[in-house]
């Protein structure tokens, strides 16, 4: 698969996610993706929804992935998820690399200075590297600084428990439907030097139920800097 394919892949679902949304408009419940940033959102599905998270990048012109997450609310204030991720080098072939299975649990919705906070479990299963199941834990923070700006931020663990993540994000409404962040993220091991990276990227509600999404960032590696650029879609069904 090169990339003539992979858009053409990518300009189908664009057009479904705009024909979906058309038909669940009038439906009230607003979509709320965890993708396309590095922090996990405070949000948390109703009661018996499915919502599918999609995304395909390209990191510094070489390596192509694709992202894919189910999402479904069991109770009020918790929901169960399933994703994994394909990746592809120039001269080589599509490979799985692993897959997660994750819990997201709301613990408090939030008041004042107290901010929203929402605990996930992960089992992930490394199929390129460890051949085993890992677990790994994060807090998600959400404040509301004003009606149009929030701060997210996350404390998690990484490699089952051998590393651990932080995450800061400003997430802002831009105008109408059009909303924007940016995001520090770093990754730090006692044994190996800290990785930071920094991203920024738009999403756009097609409709309560459908949005769409552009981001593009930089980490910044011990062996040198990894640029990316990815696009995505989400839909609430």
């Amino acid at each position: 698969m090169n990339i003539r394919y992979a858009m053409r892949w990518l300009s189908t679902i664009v057009l479904v996610c705009i024909m979906i949304g058309g038909l669940n408009a009038q439906q009230s419940e607003r979509i709320d993706p965890d993708r396309p940033d590095q922090s996990e959102g405070v949000g948390i599905l109703p009661p018996r929804h499915l919502q599918v998270e999609w995304g395909f990048g390209i990191a510094s012109g070489t390596r192509l992935t694709s992202e894919l997450m189910l999402r479904y609310g069991l109770v009020k204030d918790w929901e169960l998820r399933l994703e994994g991720a394909t990746n592809h080098v120039r001269g080589g072939q599509w490979t799985f690399d692993d897959v997660t299975l994750s819990s997201k649990l709301g613990l408090f919705s939030g008041e004042r200075w107290i901010p929203k906070m929402t605990l996930v479990g992960y089992l992930n299963y490394s199929w390129a590297e460890t051949k085993k199941w890992t677990p790994d834990l994060c807090l998600a923070f959400e404040n509301e600084l004003t009606r149009d700006i929030a701060l997210v931020y996350n404390v998690a663990s990484r490699d089952g428990f051998r590393s651990a993540l932080l995450t800061a994000e400003l997430y802002c409404n831009l105008i109408g439907d059009l909303n924007g962040f940016i995001e520090y993220y770093g990754s730090f091991r006692s044994s190996s030097s800290p990785i930071h990276g920094m991203d920024f990227g738009l999403n756009y509600m097609v409709s309560r139920k459908v949005q769409l999404d552009a981001s593009c960032g930089r980490t910044f590696l011990p062996q040198g800097a990894l640029s990316y650029a990815a696009l995505g879609a989400s839909i609430q069904l």
